[in-house]
Parts: C-alpha cells; sequence; structure tokens
C-alpha cells in the first residue's frame, strides 16, 4: 500500500522498533488490550528503547568503523472500526545516536492517516495521507556518498475506489508523492510523482481470476537536467489471482511498458511483472513474497531511467503465545540498459519478538545488507545487530 512507512523499504540503519507501519504486531495481539477510549476510538501509544552495533557506520568498502548505536522511538495511534469502515492515525518520532559517529546522528518523524470503507455493498473506498522526513538507506544505489546523510521530505496522497459487479470487478486508483531533499546538492532530485491504475478482474471460478491492469505513471523533477529527466510510462498487465480463503493467495501478472522522456526521442520500454503470495502453511506460520519488473527513475549519467528488478521474501512464526519469530530478505537489480550497468542490493533480516506481561516487549532483530556497485567505492557489506524494550502504555 502507499502510506506503507517508507523507511521499511530498504532499513538497515535506523531501524524501525516496531516492524509494521500500523502498529498491528505491537497492539493487535493477545494480552495487549490496554488501550484508552477516546469516542469511536481505541488509542494507543508505545515508547521503546535499543542498543546495539553497527558493523559499518560509513558504509564504506573496507567496513572497519564498528560502532554501538542506541535508537529511541515513540509511537502514537488511534484506530475506529465498526462492520463497514475503520479509520486510522498514526503519529511516530524516532531518534538514533551513534557512540562517536555523531555525524551519522539522525532524527526521524512522520504521521499518516487512512480510511477504509464500504459506501455500499458493491463499493469500497479507501483514502489516506502520510507525511514523513526521512534519512535515505545507503543499500538504495541512488543514495549519494557526497553527503554524510540523505534526509527528504516525503508527503504521499492515495485513493482507491473498487466497485463489485456479479463475476467482475473493478478498482481504480490514483497515487501522488512529493520528494523533496534536505541538501543542496541533492535539489535535482526533488520530484513529484504521479500514479494511475486501473484493474478488472473477472473470475472464472470461484477460487481463480483473469485480471487486466493499465497503468500511467508520471516523473516530474522540479528541475530537469541531464543527471534527471521528467518522464511518463504506459504499460499493462495480464495475469491470473488465486485465492483459497485463510491459506494461500497469489497473483502473478506480466505485460509491457514504455517510458517516454521529455524532450528525448528514444524511449525506454521493456517487459514488467508483478507477483505477489501470502500463504499460511500452518494457523501460526505466514509467508509473504513479492516479485516486481518496472522502470524507475535514475540520477546517473548517461541513463535517464533503469530498469528495476526487486524480490522480497519474508517469514513469520508464532512459536508461541508470546513468543514470535521472523526472518526476511530482499533481493534488487538495477539494470541500467543505456550504459549496460546492473548494479544489486541484498538486505537480510532476522528477529524474535517476547512480549512478557500486558505492557512489556523484548525485540532481537539481526540486519544484513550489501551493495554491489559499478563504482567499488561505493560498494560494501554492513551488519547490525540490537535488542530493544518496547513498553505498550
Amino acid at each position: 500500500m502507499l502510506l506503507a512507512a517508507a523507511a521499511q523499504a530498504q532499513s538497515l540503519a535506523p531501524r524501525a522498533l516496531f516492524i509494521d507501519d500500523r502498529g498491528t504486531e505491537l497492539f493487535d495481539t493477545e494480552g495487549a488490550e490496554v488501550g484508552i477510549r477516546a469516542g469511536s476510538f481505541d488509542v494507543r501509544a508505545a515508547v521503546g528503547l535499543a542498543y546495539g552495533m553497527d558493523s559499518n557506520v560509513y558504509a564504506l568498502p573496507d567496513g572497519t568503523d564498528a560502532q554501538g548505536l542506541a535508537t529511541g522511538e515513540a509511537l502514537v495511534r488511534a484506530v475506529s472500526e465498526s462492520p463497514t469502515r475503520d479509520i486510522l492515525g498514526m503519529a511516530f518520532a524516532r531518534a538514533r545516536r551513534y557512540e562517536d559517529a555523531r555525524d551519522q546522528d539522525a532524527t526521524e518523524f512522520g504521521a499518516l492517516a487512512r480510511y477504509d470503507g464500504w459506501l455500499n455493498p458493491q463499493n469500497r473506498l479507501i483514502a489516506g495521507f502520510s507525511a514523513e522526513h526521512g534519512i535515505e538507506s545507503r543499500n538504495d544505489i541512488e543514495t549519494p556518498t557526497t553527503v554524510a546523510l540523505s534526509p527528504y521530505d516525503d508527503l504521499r496522497l492515495g485513493l482507491t475506489h473498487a466497485h463489485l459487479f456479479n463475476r467482475f470487478a473493478l478498482e481504480g486508483r490514483f497515487d501522488a508523492r512529493r520528494l523533496q531533499y534536505d541538501d543542496a546538492s541533492q535539489e535535482y532530485r526533488d520530484r513529484a510523482q504521479y500514479r494511475a491504475e486501473w484493474r478488472g478482474a473477472y473470475q472464472l471460478r470461484s477460487n481463480l481470476s483473469w485480471v487486466v491492469t493499465g497503468y500511467f505513471n508520471r516523473d516530474d523533477f522540479d528541475d530537469p537536467t541531464a543527471l534527471a529527466l521528467s518522464a511518463d510510462t504506459a504499460g499493462g498487465l495480464l495475469g491470473l489471482h488465486f485465492d483459497v480463503s485463510e491459506l494461500l493467495e497469489l497473483e502473478l501478472g506480466a505485460g509491457y511498458f514504455e517510458r517516454s522522456y521529455d524532450d528525448l526521442a528514444d524511449p525506454l520500454d521493456g517487459i514488467s511483472f508483478r507477483g505477489t503470495l501470502a500463504w499460511h502453511p500452518t494457523r501460526l506460520t505466514s509467508v509473504r513474497a513479492q516479485v516486481l519488473r518496472t522502470d524507475a527513475p535514475t540520477h546517473i549519467e548517461g541513463a535517464f531511467a533503469k530498469v528495476r528488478n526487486d524480490a522480497l521474501l519474508q517469514v513469520t512464526h508464532e512459536y508461541s503465545r508470546n513468543l514470535v519469530l521472523h526472518a526476511g530478505a530482499r533481493f534488487i537489480a538495477d539494470d541500467i540498459e543505456t550504459i549496460d550497468r546492473v548494479d544489486t542490493s541484498w538486505l537480510a533480516e532476522l528477529g524474535a519478538t517476547w512480549a512478557f506481561g500486558r505492557h512489556s516487549v523484548l525485540r532481537f532483530s539481526y540486519d544484513y545488507g550489501t551493495r554491489d556497485h559499478d563504482d567499488a567505492s561505493r560498494s560494501f557489506d554492513r551488519h547490525v545487530a540490537s535488542l530493544a524494550y518496547i513498553m505498550r502504555l
């Protein structure tokens, strides 16, 4: 979804203590019923403090600068639920402080609001807005190495409407995003992004549907230069959706895209692909996977865009009533065809969450990240391990 916390996309450090952006794992679990009623809203809050080690603070090829890292975070969530609609509001603040590398200290904060409701039995509306001040992860190959940190402001708006016919469902979605970087040397990356998508699903059987998707994207840079050029992308996908209630949901789609640049004759085109999997092999285990191939803007000289290949796998297991284990891995390959180059990034995580009592949670996490860049000075390996104590208020 549009409103998922951006820090989760490629987070290695700083690490969100609360894992998921809606507080589900923290608040919506057995034994965590400690909310305060405010009208129709259930209000919950949490604060957490973590301490750990970062093996490569500056993300350098030699990786020799290991330091202690302290992270603090506060989260407030308000939820109003009814049989026909859910309303969510959240705000967070997060700070990290290093043992000696003071130029790597950072503070992030943000808020989101979301409405998800059925207007009638055939029409569903989802609307949301989020605002965040974050720090761009070093694992993203676009993150520059000329600045100590890469802070940015991220504003997002999303609207989705779905209409159900007899055997046919039609969904329209519009997303808008504004990215603005703090450092003056990165002003050329400031941009607005607009996404419109239409998705139709025709039910062949009770658990199988044809899916057709068409979309249009606009990347509009504030100051187009030789490193960043505004462009439009049009594409479509054809696929299948398979659903076994409470056990398995799988969707695969493939198609074609064409990215046309402003004031440039030759477009970028290629095969697009989307795949999602949600699987519950047992009542206590869940598996989620995503695969994506699509175009994306880039600021690399000689290339105005790239093809991003992104694969994600996450596994969660409830070992006991109070102990949850999780593991995940993500692989990203950015194929820059115009200069015949591929940059790759790997991320992996292991963790455990132990809730003891109604108010206290311990969480251990280990994160690994590596980037293989065309420029060897921008390649690195990094390990971050931490232990956090979280109090649910």
